[in-house]
C-alpha cells in the first residue's frame, strides 16, 4: 500500500465516529496505518466486513477511498420492486380485460416520453400489445417505469383503486391466471397454504413423507408456522386423506384440497 492511499485511509479514519468497542478497535488500527488484512487477522474479520463497518461509522456515509463491491441479492421478492401510485399509473398506460386476465398496452401520449423518438418507438413496438411475459416461477412480470413488478399487483390496484399491501393470492393456484376473480388478497402464511407439492417433495403428496424408522408413511401439516404431526399410516392414500381432512379444517378457503 502506498504512502498517499495509506494517509487517505488515515484520514478517513479519523473523521469516523465508532458505533462499538470493535468499531473503536478497528479505526484505532486503521489510525496506525495497519493495512486492512493485517487488522482482518488480529480480529477475525474478513476485509469487506472491515470495510463496511467503517463506513458505517463515517458521518456522511460515504463510499470509502477503497471499493466496497456491491452484492446482489437474487431473492425473487426482492429483485420485484414496486412503485407508490400504481393504480393510478396503471389505469394510464395500461388497459385490462378482465374476462382473459389479460393487460395491454395504451398510448400515454409524447408527453411520457423524455423524447419524441422514444415515444415513436413505444407506439410502433408496444403500443396495444399484450404487456408482460410468464417468467420462470409462472408469474407473469412487467416493466413500469423502469422498475419490475408483478402483473396481478397491478391488475388489483388498477381494479379497486389502492396499491395492496398483503400478498396478492391465486385462486387456483395458476400463477398466470390474472383474471380478477382468481384473485384475493392474502397474508404471506395463506398464501403459503394455497399451494400444491413442492418441488422437492418425493411422496408426490403435499403434506406426507415416509418415515424410515417405522416403515410407513407419515401426515403433518403446517398450522401457525409450526409442523403438527397427523401421525403414521401404512398406506399412503390414508395418509393423503389425513392431511386433506386437516387442511380443509384449519386452513378452510386457502386449502388447496378444496379443488381435488
Amino acid at each position: 500500500m502506498g504512502a498517499v492511499q495509506r494517509a487517505k485511509r488515515i484520514a478517513y479514519a479519523t473523521e469516523c465516529v465508532p458505533i462499538n468497542e470493535r468499531d473503536a478497535r478497528i479505526l484505532s488500527l486503521l489510525g496506525e496505518g495497519l493495512k486492512l488484512g493485517d487488522i482482518g487477522k488480529k480480529l477475525n474479520l474478513s476485509r469487506e466486513s472491515i470495510r463496511l463497518r467503517v463506513a458505517k461509522c463515517h458521518p456522511q456515509q460515504k463510499k470509502l477511498a477503497w471499493r466496497v463491491k456491491s452484492r446482489v441479492s437474487h431473492d425473487k421478492e426482492k429483485r420485484v420492486k414496486t412503485i407508490s401510485g400504481l393504480s393510478d399509473i396503471g389505469r394510464q398506460r395500461l388497459s385490462y380485460d378482465p374476462e382473459t386476465g389479460l393487460i395491454s398496452w395504451l398510448d400515454p401520449g409524447p408527453d411520457a416520453f423524455a423524447t419524441l423518438k422514444g415515444y415513436r418507438i413505444f407506439k410502433r413496438n408496444f403500443c396495444g400489445k399484450t404487456a408482460g411475459s410468464i417468467s420462470p416461477d409462472g408469474y407473469v412480470k412487467l416493466r413500469l417505469n423502469g422498475a419490475s413488478l408483478l402483473a396481478h399487483r397491478v391488475i388489483w390496484a388498477m381494479v379497486y383503486g389502492y396499491d395492496p399491501v398483503d400478498d396478492i393470492d391465486h385462486r387456483d393456484m395458476c400463477r398466470s391466471n390474472n383474471r380478477i376473480g382468481n384473485l384475493r388478497q392474502a397474508t404471506r402464511s395463506q398464501n403459503c397454504m394455497n399451494k400444491l407439492t413442492r418441488s422437492d417433495n418425493t411422496s408426490g403428496s403435499k403434506g406426507v413423507s415416509w418415515h424410515k424408522v417405522t416403515g410407513k408413511w407419515s401426515a403433518s401439516i403446517c398450522v401457525d408456522g409450526h409442523a403438527a404431526h397427523l401421525g403414521v399410516f401404512t398406506n399412503k392414500q390414508d395418509a393423503t386423506r389425513a392431511y386433506q381432512e386437516a387442511s380443509a379444517e384449519v386452513h378452510g378457503n386457502f386449502s388447496p384440497t378444496r379443488l381435488v
